[in-house]
């Protein structure tokens, strides 16, 4: 089942959600993407998110240890 496409104020449609979770602080990050990321752009938008909020001890993903360990 695929999410409904979601706009944003300039109309750039997205059709997934990044959710990344601070089990610490207990805070959730809600980030559009498209379902079309690899790697290489996700690990931009990631460097974006360490930048406000310093970087991560652990990762937990669905992707696999191969995404994680590319970086």
């Amino acid at each position: 089942m695929d999410l409904p496409k979601s706009k944003t104020p300039n109309s750039i449609e997205y059709n997934s959600v990044l959710i990344l979770i601070d089990y610490f602080i207990k805070l959730v990050r809600y980030y559009l993407v498209y379902k079309t990321i690899n790697a290489t752009q996700l690990i931009k938008l990631l460097f974006r998110v360490f930048a406000q909020i310093g970087p991560l001890d652990n990762i937990i993903s669905n992707r696999g240890s191969v995404f994680i360990s590319k970086y």
